[in-house]
């Protein structure tokens, strides 16, 4: 395979006769090999590399001007120049199903991210390898393998990973926080009712605001998340005569597994008017590998008097094992399958499913990502108690008041 240092994977493309061209750029991490060497020597590490390679190099066939490097470990950069957005798409999902198919004689396999970066049009004067960092933090952000694909928009500002990390020091260490508010809405007999806000963190460095979406990412990578969800329960607490009477709080799993965060939430439950108007909402993946420290923090906060939900349910098989011992309030089903709910019998088949088993579990099933009235009504239909989304309400500085 063609062998390219990853910081110069692209630069063949970037004359003046291929400025017009568009690419795809993927950044691709797969499994831990200073482990694997570990445990079963360099020839296995090898061995597993080369199944990588071979299985990359199977799945980019079809694009010969394709170029492969590895950096160091088991991570590698792919460009492929002049291809299709759609078809970008679709072959960053081809190399995310392929690497699955790579396994370690029989061990389970380990961790596969993808972030793919499609560039309309090739410029030289940007920074496509940070713009693909990013991407491939999104993939890793609170999941235990993912793929993400972004196309990158010509006014977007890129920057470096380490620029990432001062940017985020720098607003955790001016508490430079503050909080959009998404409504979300409960079926009562047929009426909807405002269920609860839930808080959208922003950052505000150098006059620039910055949306969770963008910088959580990247502070998952830095391990910042705990030290976010510390100054959020702060400033949660020096506003909350401004706070909507009822509020959904997200967590990251990172910050359930520290010892500083448990200590500054049961302050935070102690010692403020908060707890029964919260819900504190993990993503759904902590069940399949934090499982403890789920359900240390679930006794601590129901303790308190405060809620309990799960997001993004339904990517991983064993969510449903802990739906009768996980005291639950809610859950809200992955907006993957409220997407394809008009078109998808198996996305209708698995939310009926759900809510029939919710149900018997007493916890009340949400919906995330609802951006039509004809997927809020095919919710319904289906039995879903209530949701959020665009169509329903975006979120804003001021929360909707029920």
């Amino acid at each position: 395979m063609p062998i390219a240092r990853a910081s110069i994977i692209i630069f063949p493309y970037l004359t003046s006769e291929r400025a017009a061209e568009s690419g795809l750029l993927m950044l691709v991490q797969v499994g831990d090999l200073p482990l694997i060497n570990r445990e079963g020597g360099r020839q296995r590490g090898d061995d597993y590399l080369n199944g990588i390679a071979e299985r990359l190099t199977q799945a980019l066939h079809s694009f010969p001007d394709h170029m492969l490097s590895r950096h160091s470990g088991a991570d590698f950069a792919i460009f492929v120049p002049a291809i299709a957005e759609i078809e970008s798409q679709e072959l960053m999902e081809f190399v995310y199903s392929r690497l699955h198919e790579t396994d370690r004689s029989g061990d389970e396999m380990q961790s596969v991210y993808v972030g793919a970066l499609f560039i309309p049009k090739l410029r030289d004067s940007d920074n496509f390898m940070a713009l693909a960092d990013v991407a491939l933090s999104h993939a890793q952000n609170e999941q235990k393998t993912g793929c993400y694909w972004h196309k990158v928009d010509k006014s977007e500002r890129s920057l470096s990973a380490r620029e990432w990390s001062e940017l985020i020091q720098r607003g955790i260490e001016e508490k430079s926080v503050s909080f959009h508010f998404q409504p979300v809405w409960r079926l009562i007999h047929g009426e909807k009712r405002l269920l609860f806000n839930e808080a959208m963190v922003r950052m505000n460095v150098d006059g620039t605001e910055y949306p969770a979406g963008h910088f959580m990412p990247m502070a998952t990578r830095f391990n910042m998340l705990p030290a976010i969800d510390c100054l959020v329960l702060k400033q949660l607490v020096n506003n909350q005569n401004e706070l909507p009477e009822y509020l959904c709080i997200n967590l990251s799993i990172a910050s359930i597994e520290d010892v500083n965060f448990l200590a500054i939430l049961e302050q935070f439950l102690d010692n403020s008017s908060l707890a029964p108007r919260v819900t504190f909402e993990l993503p759904a993946s902590a069940l399949s590998f934090a499982k403890k420290s789920v359900r240390r923090f679930v006794t601590m906060v129901k303790s308190k008097g405060a809620g309990f939900s799960l997001h993004h349910f339904g990517k991983g098989s064993s969510e449903f094992d802990y739906l009768q011992t996980l005291s639950l309030d809610y859950l809200k089903i992955d907006r993957c399958f409220v997407q394809n709910i008009e078109h998808d019998n198996d996305a209708r088949f698995f939310i009926c499913s759900l809510v029939g088993i919710a149900r018997s579990c007493d916890v009340t099933v949400l919906a995330e990502g609802v951006e039509t009235e004809t997927q809020w009504q095919m919710l319904i239909d289906l039995g879903v108690q209530g949701g959020q989304g665009y169509w329903l309400g975006e979120p804003m500085s001021n929360a909707i008041e029920g």
